[in-house]
């Protein structure tokens, strides 16, 4: 999938990246941002609170991405490693590549973030 077919027009495509910056920086906790090698294509990952605390992943929904979470973020990083997600596919910065929902490419995608992260146990939350 390209970004033609994921955004109708390379304007839209920077609208939404310039969205989604500019609420990216009001992001209420500390973050690191990174980027996660997967075979099904990199992948953006927020990740705030205490390194130490267990780890929570956060996947969003179809047609949105991981900043869709700065709302819960303060209360969740009080208590967790959050990583928000971005899933690629969505409008976001992770690669544009839409796999098949009826294949196993998403559990290899998150199989490999979570190894990218190094996170062998996570408790997940998401939204559809």
């Amino acid at each position: 999938m390209n970004n033609a077919i994921l955004y109708r027009s390379q304007a839209g495509m920077r609208e939404v990246m310039n969205i989604y910056d500019n609420l990216l920086a009001t992001w209420p906790v500390p973050r690191q941002e990174m980027n996660i090698t997967t075979r099904h294509g990199d992948t953006f990952v927020i990740a705030s609170g205490d390194p130490a605390a267990p780890p929570l992943v956060l996947l969003h929904g179809t047609c949105s991405n991981a900043v869709s979470w700065i709302g819960e973020i303060t209360e969740y990083s009080r208590h967790h490693r959050v990583f928000a997600v971005d899933i690629i596919g969505e409008p976001g910065r992770s690669a544009p590549s839409r796999p098949d929902w009826k294949g196993v490419a998403y559990v290899e995608w998150l199989e490999d973030v979570l190894d990218g992260l190094s996170v062998r146990r996570a408790s997940l939350a998401g939204v559809s």
